[in-house]
């Protein structure tokens, strides 16, 4: 008796645009993992199609290898949502699909946070404000997309606690997503007190955490999943609501193919699939609060803190009229908290010791070998390090081009930052926190403890705290140069520095103490800054609002950016002349081509960027435009394209 076999669709493991048929000698059923051949290699895949009648092809068909589950891990409208989040994506399915199932592989650059995860916390359980009922009810009632609005301190996470329960007394499943992994485990452990079936998923868990939690879920073992961008595709039953905390943030956006940013998707499956989708900020991304305004997204508010919090005094410190890295002021006002028997943080969004090594006298700046960025001086290993690529050197003791010995660094970072506060604050107990000490998991735990029970007196700190952390006995947060990132040649720089203040700010005043924040900087009247110590969030999103209108960015418009990258610089720029060519000739009506140009920073880790801009009303214009030439991007020799759609960041 003839052997009865089966065709089947397989995407691969592979950036092959199109999934292949294969041959089965049993049923396969969609979303199973399988081993099969691809040229010289074997690959793993899923199956998308198990039913395929037998192809008319004049090649012969190879056969699956091994079947790697017995039961699927996706199911048929999982697979249709990576379907769609690969089309928009300019992405490979298999790509998506191993990027989101139980055997992605780990990102390094968030596993660096992980040693956040042992935080503590007192985990209540209040009864609900007026607000907050008031906030739960509109949220049940609408139909449609959600934003909880409130300020720092008004008790999101509680009206979230409150809806969640809600769902599961309808046996539905709940995903809820947040930015960071040092966030996640926060979260978690406040879910876990109140329910039991709690997953947390991440891209820092082993490929065996991954495969056993995925089947649990699957299972019906745990029905809330609490994770990252990359749990969007987890396979809860009955999925009834999605929850996506700090929706602002850009961490949401992944940086690699796929290059996908979680809310798109989870707006996506909400409409789908019927899913209730509530997101939540006390500083939502413009095209969220421009959605709130054409009523696309409902707006619910929150408008105070809880209890006995009480918003912050906030005040400016023009640095034109001082010298130094603290102002008068700001060294005052440390040490009346200090006699208060209260605690400070100091904020720079700036680690090592300087930057920006320059001679006045040449005109020579030190940058990294392999990167057109500076390079820093961390004086603690006495080594200048890009941030970019992590080349290493030793600091030069004379200019490297002219010998001229007055030659240094112009501005400076959190290690200059510590050395000048010691100095000046002989008696107070100072430690730093920054990304170098966060790779070292018992210091800065060490610090964090230490902090919380009153052992330091004065915290200096990047941005690694400015969210998600509430310490009983900070009163005064200084912010020591505003500035940082205003001069970034980016569209969304005045919006990324106006929600890193506004951020920043929520950490004081978080217990009985009203709380003080003083923020130095060199542009007072810039609106990131001016409207940021008035706490008038709407007064800088209708002002940024109306610019952007005026020059054609989002939200009023959507972008997709190519960037050409080679080890060869005229590789680069031939492919990205080339493709501007063909652009500019099939150029649809009301969309524009900017470019082709060099990249912001023309060279990161040994290759050069070339990059091009591309601009119309709507993203299925874009798509349309540069789908019939996707394939052709990835055939230029020695050059690879980055098609990134909606990028937020243009670097």
């Amino acid at each position: 008796m003839a052997q009865t076999l089966f065709y089947v669709l397989v995407a691969a493991r592979s950036a092959m645009l199109q999934p292949l048929v294969y041959l089965s000698s049993v049923r396969l059923k969609i979303g199973q993992r399988v081993q099969v051949p691809l040229g010289a290699r074997q690959v793993a895949g899923y199956v998308i199609t198990a039913d395929l009648s037998k192809p008319a092809v004049d090649f012969e068909i190879k056969s699956i290898i091994k079947i790697i589950d017995e039961e699927p891990i996706f199911t048929p409208e999982y697979i249709d949502i990576a379907v769609w989040i690969a089309r928009v994506n300019f992405a490979s399915l298999g790509e998506v699909l191993f990027m989101l199932g139980p055997n992605a592989q780990r990102e390094t650059t968030q596993r660096r946070r992980l040693a956040l995860e042992e935080e503590e916390q007192v985990i209540e359980d209040h009864p609900l404000t007026q607000a907050q009922q008031e906030a739960v009810q509109q949220i049940q009632a609408h139909q449609g997309f959600s934003y909880l609005f409130g300020v720092t301190g008004s008790g999101k996470t509680h009206v979230f606690l409150q809806l969640i329960r809600l769902a599961r007394e309808r046996n539905q499943g709940v995903l809820y997503l947040v930015p960071e992994i040092s966030l996640s485990y926060q979260t978690y452990k406040f879910l876990q007190a109140f329910f039991p079936d709690v997953a947390l998923w991440h891209s820092a868990l082993s490929p065996a955490q991954r495969l056993r939690t995925w089947r649990e879920i699957q299972q019906g073992k745990k029905n809330i999943v609490l994770g990252t961008r990359s749990a969007v595709l987890v396979p809860l039953n009955n999925l009834g609501l999605i929850v996506l905390d700090e929706e602002h943030d850009t961490a949401y956006k992944s940086s690699s193919t796929p290059r996908y940013h979680a809310r798109q998707v989870v707006m996506y499956m909400a409409k789908q699939l019927g899913i209730k989708l509530i997101m939540g900020s006390a500083t939502p991304s413009l095209e969220a609060y421009h959605a709130m305004q054409e009523g696309v997204i409902q707006k619910v508010s929150l408008p105070a803190r809880l209890g006995t919090e009480s918003l912050p005094d906030m005040r400016i410190i023009d640095m034109r009229a001082h010298s130094g890295i603290f102002s008068q002021e700001l060294v005052r006002k440390i040490l009346q908290t200090h006699e208060m028997g209260k605690q400070s943080i100091l904020f720079l969004n700036r680690r090592g010791f300087a930057r920006f090594y320059f001679c006045e006298n040449c005109g020579f700046e030190l940058k990294c070998k392999h990167c057109s960025i500076s390079m820093t001086y961390h004086k603690s290993s006495d080594t200048l390090l890009c941030h970019y690529c992590g080349y290493q050197e030793k600091k030069p003791a004379l200019c490297p081009q002219c010998d001229n010995p007055q030659a240094g660094f112009t501005t400076f970072g959190l290690e200059k930052v510590e050395e000048e506060a010691q100095k000046i604050f002989v008696n107070l107990r100072i430690a730093r926190l920054d990304g170098d000490i966060a790779k070292k998991k018992s210091e800065l735990q060490k610090i964090l403890k230490d902090f919380r029970q009153g052992d330091l007196d004065l915290m200096l700190a990047t941005q690694i705290v400015a969210k998600g952390f509430n310490f009983p006995s900070l009163h005064l947060v200084g912010i020591l140069s505003a500035d940082v990132g205003l001069s970034m040649p980016d569209f969304r720089a005045r919006e990324r520095v106006f929600t890193l203040l506004m951020q920043i700010a929520g950490r004081a005043g978080r217990y009985e103490d009203k709380g003080e924040v003083l923020i130095q900087t060199y542009q007072p009247q810039n609106p990131a800054i001016a409207y940021s110590v008035n706490r008038d969030i709407e007064g800088f999103y209708r002002q940024e609002l109306t610019l952007r209108q005026e020059l054609g960015f989002p939200p009023y418009s959507r972008l997709l950016r190519l960037v050409f990258r080679s080890v060869h610089e005229k590789r680069a720029q031939d492919a990205a002349m080339q493709t501007a060519h063909w652009l500019n000739e099939n150029c649809p009506d009301g969309a524009e081509l900017l470019g082709p140009a060099e990249a912001l920073i023309l060279q990161i880790a040994g290759n050069y960027r070339w990059q091009i801009l591309l601009r119309a009303p709507r993203s299925s214009v874009l798509h349309h435009w540069v789908a019939p030439l996707h394939p052709q991007l990835r055939a230029f020799p020695q050059v690879y394209c980055e098609i990134d759609s909606d990028p937020v960041n243009l670097l």
